[in-house]
């Protein structure tokens, strides 16, 4: 009777010894998807960072383009601008009298 005591004690060891494996199997793979979760977060903003970049330009680029794309036009473009400042800074000097 007490071998099969030993026996059936040493399976559930065997068995305990397999789950404790299995168990510390676990935890690595948590801690390595944890880290991994982590690097996927970071490369989100960063591309979240990189989209509202390229938008910027985006923008940048279809306003100029707007104001057309020859040399002629660019400074058409400019001297226009130029004169909205004028008149913008002789408004607020008005405004100051």
């Amino acid at each position: 009777m007490a071998g099969a005591h030993d026996k059936a004690f040493q399976e559930f060891e065997q068995h305990l010894n397999t789950l404790i494996d299995a168990y510390n199997v676990l935890i690595e793979q948590n801690e390595r998807l944890k880290k991994e979760i982590e690097t996927l977060k970071q490369q989100y903003l960063d591309a979240q960072i990189t989209i509202k970049e390229w938008d910027k330009r985006y923008n940048t680029l279809k306003l100029a383009r707007a104001f057309g794309q020859s040399e002629e036009d660019k400074k058409r473009a400019y001297l226009r601008i130029s004169k909205l400042v004028r008149d913008v800074e002789t408004c607020i000097e008005l405004i100051k009298k």
